[in-house]
């Protein structure tokens, strides 16, 4: 019997891998805990950072690239682990100083004290730092460090911060730049325009009293050691007392205790009930939640802003495990500095001594990653060019417009449309700056021609550049590429170094656009690591291709490199098989043969299918032979390298004399390809393919398909993405889109097969990394 069926015309298929850490999350949506840097013995720069050793790690910060900053008080200096490489490199000080010097000249030459304590990394990737008796800043554009509070002997207010006498352990930098420091039973904000200090809390009294009153009036005991910030501007610290967290509020200027004090060990009670041992850092996601370090109970425990309740989301206060994979909730940890990445609900903690560790806390609202007044609300996306801003309001005015100053002396009129949602109105804004700088933006909200509201933030406009990179089989040795010679079709692996540092790996086909950050003159490498074992770089013949930066924002560059064959000995054939839907009428997939050499190749592919089904045509082209459960196909010449692999089709119907299969049934297939002439295939554990597959009644044919099903942690996922075009007009520029867990590295992000050309761009935007 004949079965009615429809012939999918498959538009692309992507197999994407990645190398994860991933395990069930524990209770209170904690993930599991991970060690991210140290337990090494080397203190070289260059390494990976689990192979790093860490002495005392005293401070933790983070920029919007993704780059992880950590200071270490005993070695006297900071390092960096990149956000693409995963490659730990010192940035501020020299190993052993001990004494603070250096001002005015490169960071990597500085000196910092033995009072090395905390410091903050503004998105830009600014980092200040709590050094001994002053606060210090390290340009992220230039790597020079100064002062910029401390030094001096006076204790008044409205003097400049470099004449002032402090003594900081605990600090933080806000979105406009003003820098909050805690010292000497006080709170005290430097304004970054004027250089300006003032208190904004303490009385100079050393002791926690004053709640209910102006902070100004009340007293801190002794020196704060955690100072943060909500979205809203409301400042939470933690005096030397170590027992309590205290909030300013911003509107008011009111000082409350908001967790502590209490003599309560218990989840799900007031904070305010809590008792901790000794608190050592503290953090504020945007909406004001708490994250606390209890060191000395061994846990980090969160404040609900909502309910003011607390609880204890990762450590146990006796045992626990000290191996990585362990939930949260059952590991053994000893957070001493607590470091939170609101974008991707990351929580980084460090031990004071030899290692940092990761987990992940779901949700944590983003700092900063949209401001919000309370009719308008604006989110970044940042660019070369300049901003991308999109403004929404909470309502829907006909007629509404916003007004932008960008800080550069030009402004613009935009229109509120109507949000697709039915809730609210928004206009996106794309703005281009002429040069990099800090800009003071601010939108004003009007409806009916009259101001309503208005929000003003720094926007930090860094210089960067879009540099392309395209691989294509060189054939006739001319260096040129023409019509005859495709882009390469096969992965290949490419470092990228800026300025001789190693900050970057893409495994791509086809080739990658690469976000280059820097200043001008700064200059950018490409290397080819790792290609097909049959080809190697012709064009230029060092697989090496150079592009300077140069002035003008957003400037693109283009690099077309080459590969020819090194060997027509032998060739390479290599089997894939992605089948979307095992339902109980049917099963169809497709299956891909490659040859990975440089000569065509002549090869038999048999399909084994389960018994369960039946082959009655269907078959995309049509197979040779055919017996109850198994198809076979003969393939002339199939392309070399240049090209994408070859697509089988197939589909196969339930077969009447078994029972149908039923959901969550399991069914077996094999895929085989072998050589039917000479030369020999020198790699024949790619030829096969085996796969078991699981039987559903309701499949997608776009779809994503992940394997393996059960992993730990360390596994390599295969990320399969299925998507067809069923118009009749070719589809260009696709985009695939997918938000993946935190627990992905996206810095092993490799494609290993594409069946169209592609071209990917990888980019680091709020902490993000986006493919």
């Amino acid at each position: 019997m004949l079965y009615p069926h429809t012939l999918r015309s498959l538009f692309s298929i992507l197999s994407l891998i990645f190398v994860t850490s991933i395990s069930q999350q524990a209770a209170a949506q904690a993930g599991a805990v991970f060690t991210v840097a140290g337990g090494g013995t080397s203190t070289a720069d260059g390494l990976p950072a689990l192979s790093t050793e860490i002495a005392s790690s005293s401070g933790l910060g983070m920029d919007a690239a993704g780059n992880f900053y950590y200071a270490e008080r005993y070695r006297n200096i900071i390092r960096r682990i990149n956000g693409g490489s995963g490659l730990v490199y010192t940035v501020g000080g020299t190993i052993g100083s001990g004494i603070s010097g250096g001002d005015g000249g490169p960071a990597t030459a500085a000196q910092f004290g033995t009072s090395l304590e905390g410091i903050h990394v503004t998105p830009s990737g600014d980092i200040y730092i709590a050094d001994s008796n002053t606060i210090r800043k390290i340009d992220a554009a230039t790597g020079i460090i100064n002062a910029v509070a401390g030094g001096g002997t006076s204790a008044a207010d409205g003097i400049p911060a470099t004449s002032a006498s402090i003594n900081a352990k605990a600090l933080y930098v806000d979105a406009m730049g003003d820098i909050y420091i805690g010292t000497q039973n006080k709170i005290r904000r430097i304004n970054q325009v004027t250089g300006i200090i003032t208190t904004i809390a303490g009385n100079g009294t050393s002791a926690d009293i004053g709640d209910g009153g102006l902070a100004i009036s009340a007293g801190i005991a002794g020196r704060p050691i955690c100072v943060t910030m909500d979205n809203a501007g409301n400042i939470y610290f933690v005096s030397s007392s170590a027992n309590k967290i205290r909030k300013i509020d911003r509107a008011s200027g009111i000082i409350n205790t908001v967790a502590g004090g209490g003599t309560s060990s218990a989840d799900g009670t007031p904070a305010t009930n809590a008792q901790f041992i000794n608190i050592t850092s503290c953090a504020a996601d945007g909406d004001g939640n708490l994250f606390i370090a209890d060191y000395n109970n061994r846990i980090i425990r969160r404040v609900d802003v909502t309910t003011g309740f607390i609880y204890t989301i990762a450590g146990t206060s006796s045992g626990g495990s000290t191996s990585d994979g362990a939930p949260a909730l059952s590991a053994s940890i000893m957070p001493y500095i607590i470091l939170l990445n609101p974008d991707n609900g990351t929580i980084y903690l460090s031990n004071a001594s030899t290692t940092i560790r990761k987990f992940t806390y779901a949700p944590i609202a983003p700092h900063l990653g949209a401001y919000t007044s309370a009719n308008l609300s604006v989110n970044i996306h940042k660019q070369c060019s300049g901003p991308l801003l999109t403004v929404r309001t909470h309502t829907y005015t006909p007629g509404a417009t916003v007004i932008t100053h960008f800080g550069d002396g030009t402004s613009h009129t935009d229109t509120i449309d109507a949000s697709w949602s039915g809730i609210g109105g928004y206009t996106h804004i794309n703005y281009a700056y002429a040069t990099p700088g800090t800009y003071t933006i601010r939108h004003i909200l009007y409806n009916a021609g009259s101001p309503v509201d208005s929000i003003t933030y720094n926007y930090v406009h860094t210089f960067c550049s879009e540099i392309s990179i395209k691989y294509y089989t060189e054939s006739d040795y001319n260096c040129i590429k023409d019509g005859t010679e495709a882009y390469l079709m096969r992965p290949i692996t490419t470092r990228i170094d800026s300025n001789g540092v190693p900050v970057d790996t893409i495994t791509a086909t086809c080739g990658f656009n690469y976000i280059a950050f820097g200043t001008p003159g700064d200059v950018y490498s490409f290397t080819i690591l790792e290609a097909s074992y049959f080809l190697a770089p012709s064009c230029p013949v060092s697989g090496v291709v150079f592009d300077t930066l140069v002035a003008g924002i957003g400037t693109a560059s283009s690099h077309i490199m080459a590969l020819s064959c090194t060997s027509t000995s032998f060739i390479d054939l290599e089997a894939k098989a992605y089948v979307p839907v095992t339902g109980p009428n049917d099963q169809w997939g497709h299956l891909y043969i490659s040859n990975n050499s440089c000569v065509p190749a002549n090869a038999s592919v048999t399909l084994h299918f389960s018994p369960k089904y039946e082959y009655t045509l269907g078959a995309r082209p049509a197979p040779v032979s055919s017996t109850a459960t198994s198809l076979t196909w003969n393939i002339s010449d199939i392309s070399s390298t240049n090209a994408a692999p070859f697509d089988i089709y197939y589909v196969v119907w339930h077969n009447l004399a078994v029972p149908y299969p039923v959901d969550g049934d399991t069914v077996n297939e094999q895929v085989l390809v072998t050589p039917t002439t000479l030369p020999a295939d020198v790699n024949m554990y790619n030829n096969m393919v085996i796969r078991v597959d699981t039987v559903r009644t309701s499949c997608d044919p776009n779809a994503i398909e992940v394997s393996p099903v059960c992993f730990d942690n360390d596994t390599t996922l295969h990320f399969t993405v299925h998507f067809e075009n069923i118009g009749s007009a070719p589809a260009i520029n696709i985009y695939v889109m997918d938000t993946l867990s935190a627990l992905l590295d996206p810095s092993t992000f490799k494609v290993e097969i594409s069946t169209h050309p592609m071209f990917i761009t990888k980019q680091v935007v709020n902490n993000k990394t986006i493919i």
